[in-house]
């Protein structure tokens, strides 16, 4: 990707949108240059034309350009005692989600004020002998035409513990803002939906 109206205030790296070799573009997006690095050296000394990798999550130092990486390093990760938070950055992104087999204790976080917008996409998820997954969050994401969808949870797994709070589901078409099929229910143990808004679902 090339980036372009780069400008940079304390720490804050600004750049006016991105242009990507697949026709990808971007505008007017904020990024925080902590630890992040475009073609190798820190946002703050990059110029207008430099190579940069869009970053869309994060976890600690770590950014990634898809969700779903930072997805498959958290499930590794995380548990207990070591919960993980995957930091998702400002911008709007079409990036479905599927939720491993494996992952526990991870917190999806959106950017203040519904700064992520997950758009025509979905969360989903993916079963395994014995798989459960536990204390998954879903905090401040905006979901444009995009959902949640727990419709297949089979009898090998159980999903408890999760919650999705604060954030925010509009101008979905054609599917629920949070899809679960009754028959799942005995396996979708400990459900929190809290604190959201809901607009325009048809």
């Amino acid at each position: 990707c090339m980036v372009k109206d780069i400008a940079v205030d304390g720490d804050t790296y600004y750049y006016g949108g991105y242009v990507c070799g697949n026709g990808k573009t971007a505008e007017n997006t904020i990024v925080s240059n902590v630890g992040f690095l475009i073609n190798g050296v820190p946002s703050n000394q990059a110029h207008d034309g430099d190579d940069v990798i869009v970053p869309i999550a994060q976890i600690g130092d770590t950014y990634y350009e898809s969700i779903q990486e930072a997805v498959k390093d958290a499930a590794a990760a995380a548990s207990e005692t070591n919960p993980v938070t995957i930091q998702l950055l400002p911008g709007e992104f079409e990036q479905s989600i599927t939720l491993p087999s494996n992952i526990s204790y991870v917190t999806f976080k959106g950017a203040d004020n519904y700064g992520t917008v997950l758009k025509n996409s979905s969360v989903g998820h993916s079963g395994g002998m014995s798989a459960v997954k536990t204390n998954i969050t879903f905090d401040g994401i905006d979901f444009d035409n995009s959902n949640i969808n727990l419709t297949a949870i089979y009898a090998d797994t159980k999903i408890e513990n999760m919650t999705v709070t604060n954030c925010k589901f509009h101008d979905i078409t054609g599917k629920a803002a949070v899809s679960i099929n009754t028959n799942s229910l005995p396996n979708l143990i400990g459900f929190n939906f809290t604190n959201n808004i809901i607009e325009n679902v048809s």
